[in-house]
């Protein structure tokens, strides 16, 4: 009996330990066209070879679907440290449908020198984009929203060369919900609108609140004209315009 227990327990081992802790048995899904994926339900989030923090470089274009395994997952979100210190990486072409870029997902991509945002992105994890040495430039489609508040929380850095911010209009700017992403990052970036750049700001008419750090290092402005529906400027709104 007692050999016949220890032989169960045995064959279940292996399957319970599997169970348990999945990746150190497999730690990414599939490998596709250059990029590691991990699947859930129906849903692919871009991750890295595991211990390889070289897993990417060049010019790298994340589809909007994979298929694997006769089955089609939509790519949603960037993985915590996909491409940490990916120093070789000197382009990422977001997906639309792309949902969430999480936690030093891009952090320390030296040779990184523009992004574009989608309109699809919801959120962006802290330290996403910090210590990107080369990044000028960045290109917002759409509203989303950083980390909760923390002051060490930031999605760019000192280290972000930040010269060029462009948007689709003002309200898509004034919906991001920054928190304190943007606390920190270099002062001299300049705001553009279709190729035209920021320079007398006029807040539409209906909006009632200037978010925090929403123009904060705005070096471009030389005038701001405030509608009368507007009742709170948080903290660091215009900070050292």
């Amino acid at each position: 009996m007692k050999k016949l227990l220890f032989t169960i327990v045995a064959i279940l081992l292996p399957m319970m330990a599997s169970a348990l802790c999945p990746a150190e048995y497999q730690e990414y899904d599939a490998y596709l066209g250059g990029i590691y994926y991990k699947f859930y339900n129906d849903e692919a989030s871009v991750t890295r070879k595991e211990r390889d923090f070289k897993s990417y470089s060049g010019d790298v274009v994340i589809p909007p679907t994979v298929t694997a395994g006769g089955k089609t997952y939509y790519v949603t979100s960037i993985d915590i440290s996909a491409f940490l210190g990916c120093d070789g990486l000197t382009s990422v072409t977001f997906p639309y449908g792309l949902k969430c870029i999480h936690t030093d997902a891009f952090r320390g991509c030296t040779n990184l020198t523009s992004i574009t945002i989608p309109q699809s992105v919801e959120t962006i994890d802290a330290w996403a984009f910090c210590g990107c040495t080369k990044l000028s430039t960045i290109n917002i489609e759409g509203s989303f929203s950083c980390q909760e508040p923390h002051d060490i929380f930031a999605i760019f850095d000192n280290d972000c060369p930040i010269t060029t911010i462009n948007i689709p209009d003002i309200e898509t700017w004034l919906n991001i919900n920054w928190y304190t992403g943007l606390t920190d990052t270099h002062l001299s970036y300049h705001l553009y609108i279709k190729g035209v750049e920021v320079k007398d700001l006029v807040i539409p008419d209906g909006t009632t609140s200037i978010p925090r750090s929403a123009f904060h290092g705005c070096a471009g402005l030389t005038s701001v004209t405030l509608p009368e529906s507007v009742r709170t400027i948080d903290i660091d709104a215009f900070k050292y315009c």
